[in-house]
């Protein structure tokens, strides 16, 4: 922080210092570090926005994770890791599917998640779509019923194949048959 002080255009100083701070669990000194980089001058690197995002998710502070992955996604819009962390901290906020509110951010993630990515995805990508298939199950408009539950269907299908042991899927694909 001293060097900073010393010469406040070398902003990636405070990416340094925000990277120390989060290795340490330290999510106060690491929002404080990494804020300015970010939200302040606008040179934020990739890994500032995941840093000061998990800084403020581990530490509860699920609106400012929200707005940190919401500025990130804006900023690094071919990347999925943006929408993939903002369906996270979505379900912090509101864990119930029915409502939706983490169903645009879950989409982008799956659609956005590389082909060659997806074995190391593997339990984010069953997330995403357990959560979707939910959604869609569970959805009340009655009048898309059907439609809705061939989405549900594709969902549970994506997660059986990538994981074809996995029960809750089989289960609800045997519901909507």
């Amino acid at each position: 922080t001293k060097a900073f002080a010393k010469d406040s255009t070398k902003t990636e100083y405070l990416s340094e210092i925000g990277a120390i701070y989060h290795k340490q669990s330290k999510w106060k000194e690491a929002q404080a570090a990494l804020w300015p980089r970010v939200f302040k001058y606008r040179d934020g690197i990739f890994y500032d926005y995941i840093r000061l995002g998990r800084a403020y998710f581990f530490d509860t502070l699920y609106q400012q994770a929200k707005s940190t992955y919401d500025s990130m996604a804006a900023r690094f819009p071919a990347s999925y890791v943006p929408y993939l962390q903002l369906a996270n901290v979505l379900i912090r906020i509101d864990g119930n599917p029915q409502t939706g509110f983490a169903k645009e951010a879950f989409e982008k993630f799956v659609t956005l998640a590389p082909e060659k990515d997806k074995p190391k995805l593997k339990k984010d990508l069953i997330l995403a779509y357990q959560y979707l298939g939910n959604y869609y199950f569970n959805n009340p408009e009655k009048e898309k019923g059907k439609e809705q539950y061939q989405k549900a269907r594709e969902q549970f299908k994506s997660i059986i194949e990538l994981d074809p042991e996995n029960e809750k899927a089989a289960k609800f694909l045997e519901l909507i048959k």
